[in-house]
């Protein structure tokens, strides 16, 4: 990936906390969406119920095939459903075209993240969305 820049710090800093046990404490505690192709999982994302996004991971060959647009909706769906009128996340350099072009928006300036990268905050309103 091109935010971490090959360097090995970095990504073991960014990978650190992707252990077994968080992925299942996670499960647990956050709204957990898939993405499934070919019955094979194609992504994961993970929200807080207060509409924080903290992860929208799409497996490399997944990627440009809609996955993180599928995910993306059913969070926005989910969101609205429980009538929170916003959602959150810091994305990286590398996804923060595809959030601009669905519908997201900075609210500050870049921030120092994991490493050599750097966090975007960004937010969507889904307030109204959609309800199913």
């Amino acid at each position: 990936m091109s935010d971490h820049r090959g360097d090995a710090a970095t990504l073991s800093m960014w990978l650190s906390n992707k252990t077994v046990d968080n992925m299942r404490r996670w499960i647990a505690t956050h709204a957990v969406h898939v993405a499934v192709d070919d019955e094979q999982i194609a992504g994961v994302a993970s929200v807080r119920s207060d509409g924080f996004i903290l992860l929208n991971y799409v497996a490399p060959e997944a990627r440009f095939k809609g996955a993180s647009k599928s995910l993306l909706s059913d969070i926005e769906l989910w969101a609205s459903r429980r009538g929170l009128e916003w959602l959150g996340l810091d994305t990286t350099a590398a996804a923060l075209r595809f959030y601009l072009s669905s519908g997201w928006t900075m609210i500050g300036p870049p921030q120092p993240g994991f490493g050599v990268t750097m966090r975007h905050p960004m937010r969507k309103e889904v307030r109204g969305a959609q309800r199913a």
